[in-house]
């Protein structure tokens, strides 16, 4: 399973011990979309750009688009069902008034979208639900599976709409004071997240760390020490993982060869890319590719 595959809506069960690499430990997932989802048994740590979540049953995953989504432990016996929606189709779900959860109540709309906005400026705090909304939860989850495929059915997507929103609306809603709950950012936190955005942005061609400490008008030992300690892993292995998850996306999305690839991630030779991504996956990339 690969929830970054999907065309506009995806549901998915996780289970520990399936070959999925949204929970292999470390793998790091530029989200690319909305992530939500339940934790139905067993437990997960993960990382989300800078914090630690730590979710077990009933808990809630959460990840907004751009955010860096990493799993770091998990029990055998871990289930969760989770819902991802693109970005795009994000777009289309606030703008377009006939799929809106209760057409013309624009305090429900505002409400939903004020609620996802306030993130912007903290951190969302571990979210548990209780369990007559948990089974609420997961009863959409279910009739959103049946109704999210096959996607080129018009009337397949129009239904998903409103039970999204009802998810999100159910999941923002059993929090208290109005909404999802956000603590502001420490110090370290804040230079920490301003570390991944420029990530994001430059980690095709910026693999050191150099050039992220002087745009941050730090030294490259501080912010080193400052992400490995808010992070728990150490500044060039995000880099690494972001690179990599960029190298594996691009080899199983795109017709590049693994010479364009190379250069499109400006690594100094294509034999230095194919070392290292076999170094960290044990194939190459043309295996990987297959």
């Amino acid at each position: 399973m690969s929830y970054i595959d999907t065309k506009d809506i995806g549901v998915f069960d996780i289970r520990a011990g399936e070959s999925d690499e949204m929970i292999q430990r470390g793998n790091a997932t530029q989200v690319s979309g909305l992530l939500l989802g339940i934790c139905d048994r067993g437990t997960c740590s993960y990382l989300l750009s800078q914090s630690r979540h730590d979710v077990g049953r009933n808990g809630v995953f959460f990840a907004l688009p751009g955010q860096l989504f990493s799993v770091q432990e998990y029990s055998s016996n871990l289930e969760a069902t989770v819902v991802f929606v693109t970005s795009e189709y994000l777009l289309k779900m606030g703008s377009q008034s006939d799929m809106l959860l209760l057409q013309g109540n624009e305090p429900v709309r505002g409400k939903l979208f004020d609620s996802l906005s306030k993130l912007d400026g903290g951190v969302p705090q571990d979210i548990v639900l209780t369990d007559e909304i948990a089974e609420d939860v997961r009863h959409i989850l279910l009739v959103l599976k049946r109704h999210a495929y096959p996607q080129s059915d018009k009337s397949n997507l129009l239904m998903s709409v409103p039970l999204i929103q009802a998810l999100l609306l159910l999941v923002l809603e059993s929090q208290p004071h109005d909404g999802m709950k956000v603590r502001s950012l420490s110090r370290h936190e804040q230079l920490t997240k301003d570390f991944f955005v420029l990530l994001l942005q430059h980690h095709k061609e910026e693999h050191d760390v150099s050039y992220y400490a002087e745009r941050l008008f730090v030294t490259p030992k501080y912010l080193s020490t400052v992400v490995s300690k808010t992070t728990g892993s150490p500044i060039q292995d995000w880099i690494s993982r972001l690179l990599l998850f960029t190298a594996k996306q691009l080899l199983k999305n795109s017709r590049l060869s693994v010479q364009q690839i190379s250069s499109e991630l400006h690594f100094s030779t294509p034999s230095s890319f194919i070392r290292i991504f076999r170094r960290m996956t044990g194939l190459t990339p043309r295996e990987y590719r297959l």
